[in-house]
């Protein structure tokens, strides 16, 4: 990983932020725009290079890993999904519920609920029943069938 600061092309004057420089898990260059804080800019530099290394090794990320990714704004989100170094199930997890029920037109699937049969029942009555949070149980209403 290198870091350091840009030249603005215009003037020659250095920019105010850090930019991170590392090889993605497919050995290409990539740059990243990152803090006025020197020390910051290192620790999401460190934070993209774990990112790299799990993905490079085809394992699941650590929760550690999933908060980081959960802290950073949309922009950076899609920026990682772009250049495959999260997965779909990955950003959409890490995305708002409502940005993520707009991208899959799927609140089960953006939160990641697997129902399962011998605990949970799929119908409208059933799921009253079960003390869902009323966020949760509002949107599956709609997609349960009739009991």
């Amino acid at each position: 990983m290198n870091l350091y600061k840009q030249r603005n092309s215009r003037n020659g004057l250095l920019q105010p932020k850090w930019t991170v420089e590392l090889k993605d898990h497919l050995s290409i260059k990539r740059r990243f725009a990152a803090f006025k804080d020197k020390n910051a800019s290192r620790s999401f530099g460190n934070q993209l290079e774990r990112l790299v290394a799990f993905r490079a090794a085809g394992r699941t990320l650590d929760i550690e890993l999933i908060n980081w990714l959960e802290s950073l704004p949309d922009k950076m989100i899609k920026r990682l999904h772009t250049i495959g170094l999260i997965d779909n199930e990955t950003s959409t997890a890490t995305m708002p519920l409502m940005i993520a029920q707009k991208a899959n037109k799927s609140v089960p699937q953006a939160l990641n609920i697997t129902l399962q049969v011998d605990t949970f029942t799929t119908t409208r009555s059933t799921c009253n029943q079960k003390n869902l949070p009323t966020a949760i149980s509002n949107k599956l209403l709609p997609i349960l069938p009739e009991p």
